[in-house]
């Protein structure tokens, strides 16, 4: 039997001007052809699931989808804005939702949220240090329960450091657009070539130092044009001295093997973050399914209004 674990609903964003949010969409306009949803307003957005023909807004059909998960430690933290706060207060008016959430208002960026999330779920179950908990996307449309339920059993028995990414292959996608990492598994006598890109879940203890996650935050578009440096210095190889050396790095991987060794991700990682950590993997696509645009939606069978 798998020990629950505190869950912390991620409904925030960062503070950003409305040129800033303007060149977001723009740029991924251009380099994913979708009009974008940034920003929290995201998810007050009114959806109907064309399956079961629900309306409601985005983020009351991820809360009712979580509301009965085996593994999870109630109640659920969700960090939103003010549209938010009134959704979560108008849901735990229903008994059925009283104790399963609590809000908390957003601060000003991702790892400032997260924090916040840490701190008042260690407070309101007493946790320790080594105590995990999950810090997860709120626009993910398709999770239910059950999926919740499986990648904490498997967190539960992967975690061995204070901090773990999340990462998904593309076969496990099946077919779902978007973005993906050319990667080689170099660790065996066979190198296994895959596709893969970041998920929407970071499992996180006391220990762990959550404010470099905005950096990460910052860069999860990897394959954008503004995010190639902290690519290369996430591949980067450094010589005796320590200096780094991205060419060779940028050669030995990309130009001649087409691709980017985990070996080099896996010991990359933890220079990004500036502390011990470790790579997860996601089996259930269903915590990648996130919602960034109408496509999205779409594709996610949902429609707007």
């Amino acid at each position: 039997m798998t020990e629950p674990m505190p869950v912390v609903l991620m409904a925030g964003k960062d503070e950003a001007s409305k040129f800033s949010e303007m060149l977001d969409v723009a740029r991924a306009m251009v380099w994913y052809r979708e009009f974008y949803e940034f920003g929290a307003d995201k998810f007050s957005k009114i959806l109907t699931d064309n399956q079961t023909g629900e309306t409601m807004p985005a983020l009351e059909h991820v809360i009712r989808h979580l509301s009965h998960a085996e593994n999870v430690r109630y109640p659920i933290h969700i960090v939103g804005n003010s549209k938010a706060e009134k959704l979560v207060s108008r849901l735990r008016e229903d008994s059925d939702f009283t104790d399963l959430f609590e809000f908390l208002p957003q601060k000003s960026t991702y790892a400032q949220n997260a924090n916040l999330g840490r701190e008042k779920t260690t407070e309101r179950f007493g946790l320790s240090e080594t105590d995990y908990m999950l810090f997860l996307s709120a626009d993910l449309l398709r999770l239910e329960s059950t999926h919740l339920d499986q990648f904490i059993a498997h967190a539960r028995e992967e975690m061995e450091s204070p901090l773990g990414i999340s990462y998904i292959r593309k076969e496990t996608m099946e077919g779902f657009r978007r973005k993906y990492l050319r990667v080689f598994e170099d660790r065996g006598l066979i190198q296994r070539r895959d596709k893969v890109k970041e998920s929407n879940v970071v499992v996180g203890n006391g220990i762990a130092n959550l404010d470099p996650l905005d950096r990460l935050y910052g860069m999860r578009k990897m394959l954008m044009p503004q995010n190639w440096l902290k690519l290369f210095q996430l591949i980067q190889e450094t010589n005796g001295t320590g200096t780094i050396n991205l060419a060779s790095g940028i050669s030995r991987d990309f130009l001649t093997r087409g691709g980017v060794r985990t070996s080099r991700i896996e010991e990359g990682l933890p220079t990004l973050l500036d502390q011990d950590c470790q790579l997860i993997e996601v089996l259930q696509k269903e915590l990648s399914l996130d919602y960034d645009s109408r496509k999205d939606a779409k594709r996610l069978g949902y429609s707007f209004g």
